[in-house]
């Protein structure tokens, strides 16, 4: 069957239509390409970290540490990250910095994983108080060097700051 698109005569009823009488608006087209376009740009963005695995380990750490010193402030209770092996960080909570290691409880939705060519230095230990603020540092106060294992893969140096403020700085 032959089917014949016609014009509406009147311009409230702007529909293309079939010898059936059945169409579509240019209205509903024009929602049907927004909400492609937005499904497509997310899609995008997400896709963003997959290119540089040490800039979104890098990320995702030092959105760790603001949430670890959020936590401390809205708790009242001190916050310490440390890694568990080179490609993993987990996060504890006690009364204050100072309490013995027995007293240290793990929060578990505060560990992360780090993603797989890239690893972190071990042998430092980071806490926020009560306050937000840094009371251990990194050994002389050096900052956490997170480090892409692929070839020309890059380093990135976590620095945090007395007041508790995060940074990261990519060096290559």
């Amino acid at each position: 069957m032959l089917t014949v698109f016609k014009r509406c005569k009147l311009p409230s009823a702007c529909r293309w239509k079939s010898s059936e009488g059945r169409g579509v608006t240019m209205l509903e087209l024009m929602a049907v390409a927004a909400i492609v376009s937005i499904t497509t740009a997310i899609a995008g963005f997400s896709m963003y970290n997959l290119r540089n695995p040490l800039e979104a380990s890098a990320r995702e750490m030092t959105s760790q540490f603001k949430l670890a010193r959020a936590r401390a402030m809205s708790s009242t209770s001190a916050y310490r990250l440390l890694p568990t092996s080179g490609t993993q960080i987990s996060a504890q909570y006690a009364i204050s910095c100072d309490a013995d290691s027995a007293d240290w409880t793990n929060d578990n939705q505060l560990t992360i994983d780090l993603s797989n060519p890239v690893s972190v230095t071990t042998g430092w230990t980071l806490c926020f108080n009560s306050r937000g603020t840094v009371s251990t540092l990194p050994a002389g106060d050096s900052p956490i060097v997170l480090t892409n294992s692929e070839s020309g893969g890059g380093t990135a140096e976590i620095i945090v700051f007395l007041g508790g403020s995060v940074e990261a700085v990519y060096s290559d």
